[in-house]
């Protein structure tokens, strides 16, 4: 039995044991082995990764490695998994259709924002707040204003790409540390003094914008 196979039927076995979290493990060993030309294998596999991922609440990851399991090989799973549990911005469905276009919205402007910014992450809480706040009122004129009733999942990504939020320039706190006391109003904009705010801020962290 090749290496890989030993690892996917250990993940089903902790899978079928209900745990997600040990099966994910032996998934990505089994991706990692299986020949890149075995698409079919590669796509069982990833299908079990995103049950399992599901499983531990990662909805966006789950569909994520449907989709990628389903550009390898269309099994009649993977399309029922997609149609049940998929949108069609390609993330994970809510039960409401104004949720699934608000996120596919912020996903884009979040995008976009990271993309101008060096370190291409958000780093801290109080930088993500003033973000979310932007594209929030943004969200709301385009909502206001009427402009995706009866428009297509196409047309709408097109709106939302044309939309353009200015968004100000900030400076990372700690560039900006030589030259700033622990009193000063913090340049991430909170209005916090900096020692409460990007001042104890840890380590940037990777900000998950959906599929786009």
């Amino acid at each position: 039995m090749p290496p890989w196979m030993t690892y996917y039927k250990q993940g089903l076995r902790k899978l079928a044991r209900h745990k997600p979290q040990a099966s994910l493990r032996f998934f990505d060993a089994a991706v990692s082995l299986c020949p890149a030309q075995s698409a079919s294998r590669l796509a069982r596999i990833l299908f079990c990764a995103g049950a399992a991922l599901r499983k531990l609440g990662v909805h966006d990851g789950a569909v994520h490695s449907w989709l990628v399991a389903h550009r390898l090989s269309k099994t009649s799973a993977v399309i029922h998994y997609l149609k049940w549990f998929a949108n069609e911005y390609g993330m994970a469905r809510h039960d409401f259709a104004d949720v699934d276009d608000w996120r596919a919205f912020y996903a884009i402007q979040l995008r976009r924002y990271l993309s101008v910014k060096s370190s291409h992450v958000l780093e801290s809480s109080a930088e993500g707040d003033m973000l979310r706040d932007l594209i929030y009122e943004a969200w709301e004129a385009l909502q206001g204003a009427g402009s995706l009733e009866g428009k297509s999942a196409a047309e709408k990504i097109a709106l939302f790409e044309a939309t353009a939020i200015v968004f100000p320039v900030l400076l990372p706190c700690g560039a900006a540390s030589h030259s700033l006391s622990g009193e000063s109003l913090c340049p991430c904009g909170s209005g916090k003094p900096r020692k409460t705010c990007c001042g104890i801020a840890g380590p940037p962290q990777p900000s998950a914008i959906g599929c786009f």
